[in-house]
């Protein structure tokens, strides 16, 4: 977890000092009574943080290098797609085929969509578009659009389909798979029940030789796309289809048929299929669907389309209900998911969660593929070696089915399932593919789950794994949405009041505190320290954990009295209860060493970080990446203190102990490489800190993303070398890259914009462009006193370099902050 805080020395580049915490991360107990004790360990990496990637401080560092490597077979790749199998029974749709088919011309857009009711075939004449049409590209992809997240994961696939590395942001790895668009290639992407063209907007501006298709209920799509409606069948294609399906049937059974199911062409296949697995007669098919109708239309279902598809579907649950109960169950538990990408493996690999009889289907292969092939057959669930899924109007229907009550036991069983599947450990890399593939299901069924009222502990559980995910992989934006949804979910199950919604809070001060809304995380944490004090009484280990992360926030502020307020009156709680040695309690020295550092008593912050040290040598592996966050931000300190040969040692042992754990390429690495390229530089070595400080900032592009705070960090280290190395233009090129990044990310008022625009002007004063330097200094003097106020010592230290700058202008700040 990376924090943010401020050290700065009057007149010299300022360092950007990361801190990267130790994982013990948050949990939520499995009881909700004792969710309050998990608020003390739910600060995990963020309360004892490794100071090396964020923290602002004197000098600069890290450079560019290449992002996620694109496609390695260069610039003649081997054909391939991802296209399903040819369905062998379509029929008909010539005219929309030839019409697609057709070049773009000066009022037709490239792009074209496929829009109408859902199930009237969209998708089905673009798989027969695409295979007819595959031997004229080299690349064709078959995304799933029905979401934003959905889009992304099959571009992803894409990605690595391509040969682009994994990265922790990912974004990198699509804008890679973007740079391939570019290239002159015959490319054919098909985005499949698109809700808006706002999801897909990134990606539908084909450059070169690219073509898109799309489909989408949505008929919106102005200028974007040429948007082509497809209606029904004809009575004539409809026939023709049921009766190349239906051989056998009596004369005028396939024109009834078509009737009666409104030649959609879903509701037609789903009736042939049925016929065909088991060889009822047409004219008892016909009386069934007259049967179901009016149970349909007193539940308010449309005539024409949802009818159709609901009765014909009623049928087949019903049958399949009776020949194999388990099926049955596991088609119920598929409805609360997203409707694509069901792990195949999900249900056996976690069937302890599940009810009895559900689990000991899925604990027999046999019987556990018997079910699924029996809903293959009856075209309830498409399934390949690895995932199912199954029609988002099946899981309607299948839901209805269950009735109030039922409705609320299996969400409840799959969000079980969910929650006991989705990885934990969210911070290490080995969990993101399983994470990325469980994370739309996540989604799905927590917002069933909400809906019911069912399984809320559950729910909750699996929302904090999903947000921690979302975190980890830098999407804080959404991550805040996870967390806001497990909030709401806590709230109304337990009250406004409860440890668990304490949990909640944390974790969106945290995300708060990434995404610059400092003054949000400290409103978060201040109502979370009222519930835990109201529940456990001042003096609890719940209460110091949050006082922890709260110390933290105001640490970031600028507060630093009410930080250490904060973290000492924790030690007196400790000292109180006699708390035992802990990673707990080793947080708060290594927090407190963290705001004593800010407040320039070195000292005292060695003191703190050495106990700090202490305990976790005392408790843990002395090969233990908490063990080397806390060495590291020791040797930070005494860095800072001119103990260069102490700092060095220290240094060099975390870089050595996460480098028996992670190996050579890890964010734990970087910003141990980070904190041995300040040393170096303030020991002039600058030869030996450009070179660590460019590794890191590679190693960080790589793992996290090129446009992440962190590499804006490295960027804005590397450029103060750089800097002293009298390479000022690449200085200024990388503080420039730093301050881009910085301002996308939190906007033109961060407090930490004041510290590269002050480390921008010294390049500009040192270049002998004294106004530029002078604009840098007074925009950095503005955005101090806007977050601090003018009397803050940080504001004074800006406006000593803007009056440095204006008395060699001749100016005085009495006539303007800025250079006239």
């Amino acid at each position: 977890m990376v924090e943010a805080g401020i050290g700065v020395v009057t007149g010299v580049p300022v360092y950007l000092a990361g801190v990267a915490g130790f994982d013990d991360t948050a949990t939520r107990t499995q009881h909700w009574e004792v969710a309050g004790a998990a608020v003390a360990t739910a600060v995990g990496a963020f309360l004892t943080a490794k100071v090396g990637g964020s923290a602002l401080r004197r000098s600069a560092s890290a450079a560019a290098a290449p992002s996620a490597a694109a496609d390695p077979t260069g610039d003649q790749p081997r054909r391939f797609s991802n296209l399903a199998g040819r369905n062998p029974h379509f029929t008909g749709r010539e005219d929309t085929l030839q019409l697609l088919a057709e070049p773009p011309g000066p009022t037709r857009p490239r792009g074209q969509v496929l829009c109408g009711l859902g199930g009237v075939g969209k998708s089905q004449l673009a798989l027969e578009y695409a295979h007819r049409h595959e031997s004229e590209y080299d690349v064709v992809w078959w995304i799933n659009a029905e979401s934003r997240l959905a889009a992304r994961t099959d571009l992803l696939a894409l990605a690595r389909r391509l040969g682009v590395r994994e990265a922790k942001d990912q974004d990198d790895m699509l804008a890679a798979v973007l740079e391939e668009l570019r290239r002159d290639r015959r490319w054919l992407l098909v985005f499949d029940n698109v809700e808006q063209y706002a999801d897909i907007e990134p990606y539908w501006l084909p450059p070169g030789e690219v073509d898109c298709l799309a489909t989408s209920r949505n008929p919106r799509w102005g200028a974007h796309a040429a948007v082509v409606e497809l209606p029904v069948l004809d009575r004539d294609e409809s026939v023709r289809f049921l009766s190349r399906r239906m051989p056998t049937a009596p004369a005028g059974a396939a024109a009834a048929l078509a009737d009666a199911l409104g030649d959609l062409p879903l509701a037609l296949e789903q009736a042939a299929a049925y016929l065909e697995e088991t060889r009822l007669p047409a004219q008892d098919y016909l009386g069934l669907v007259e049967d179901r109708s009016p149970d349909l239309l007193r539940r308010g279902t449309p005539t024409g389309y949802q009818q159709t598809v609901a009765t014909t579907w009623s049928i087949s649950l019903a049958t399949v209900a009776e020949t194999m109960p388990a099926a049955a169950g596991l088609l119920g538990l598929f409805a609360y998911l997203a409707p694509d990408g069901i792990p195949r493996d999900l249900v056996p690999r976690h069937r302890q969660a599940l009810p009895a009889p559900l689990a000991d289907a899925a604990a027999d292969p046999l019987t556990y593929a018997d079910a699924i092939g029996l809903l293959v057959r009856f075209s309830l669930v498409a399934a390949t070696e690895t995932s199912l899924s199954l029609h988002r109007l099946v899981q309607v229907v299948v839901r209805d089915s269950h009735g109030a009550e039922g409705r609320r036991t299996h969400a409840a069983a799959a969000t079980g399932l969910l929650a006991a599947a989705f990885p934990f450990h969210t911070r290490e890399p080995a969990t993101w593919p399983r994470c990325e593939e469980l994370l739309p299901h996540a989604l799905a069924v927590t917002r069933h789950a909400a809906d019911l009222g069912a399984a809320p502990h559950q729910a909750g559980w699996l929302l904090d794994c999903a947000g921690s995910y979302l975190y980890e992989r830098f999407q804080f934006r959404a991550a805040r949405r996870v967390f806001e949804r497990a909030l709401g979910i806590d709230e109304a199950a337990y009250g406004p009041d409860d440890p668990a919604v304490a949990i909640d809070l944390h974790n969106l001060a945290v995300v708060a505190l990434d995404l610059g809304a400092l003054a949000d995380s400290r409103a978060l944490l201040e109502r979370a320290l009222r519930i835990v004090e109201a529940v456990y009484g001042p003096e609890h280990e719940a209460v110091a954990g949050v006082r922890i992360a709260l110390g933290r926030t105001l640490q970031n502020l600028g507060d630093w009295p009410a930080a250490r307020h904060q973290l000492e009156r924790t030690l007196e709680v400790a000292e109180k209860l006699a708390l035992p040695p802990d990673p707990v309690l080793a947080a708060v020295h290594n927090t407190l060493g963290g705001i004593l550092q800010d407040l320039g008593d070195l000292p005292a912050a060695e003191a703190e970080f050495r106990r700090a040290l202490g305990i976790l040598t005392a408790t843990r592996d002395p090969v233990d990446p908490a063990v080397a966050a806390i060495r590291g931000n020791l040797g930070r300190v005494l860095l800072e203190a001119g103990d260069l040969a102490a700092a060095d040692r220290e240094l060099e042992l975390a870089l050595t102990i996460d480098q028996q754990v992670y190996g050579d390429v890890h964010p734990s690495i970087a910003t141990d490489l980070n904190n041995l390229g300040r040393l170096h530089h303030d020991m002039g070595e600058l030869a030996e800190a450009r070179r660590e400080l460019e590794q890191a900032l590679a190693m960080d592009e790589e793992l996290i993303g090129a446009d992440t705070h962190v590499v804006a960090i490295r960027c804005n280290n590397l450029a103060g070398v750089l800097h002293d190395q009298g390479q000022l233009p690449e200085a200024r090129r990388l503080f420039e890259r730093s301050l881009g990044i910085i301002e996308a990310i939190w906007g033109t008022g961060h407090r930490i914009v004041a510290v590269v625009r002050s480390n921008l002007g010294h390049v500009y004063e040192d270049g002998g462009d004294l106004r530029q330097a002078g604009t840098e200094y007074a925009t950095a003097v503005e955005v101090s006193a806007r977050v601090f106020g003018t009397d803050h010592p940080e504001t004074q230290r800006q406006q000593q370099n803007l009056d440095r700058v204006l008395r060699l202008l001749g100016q005085s700040s009495r006539d303007g902050q800025g250079p006239g």
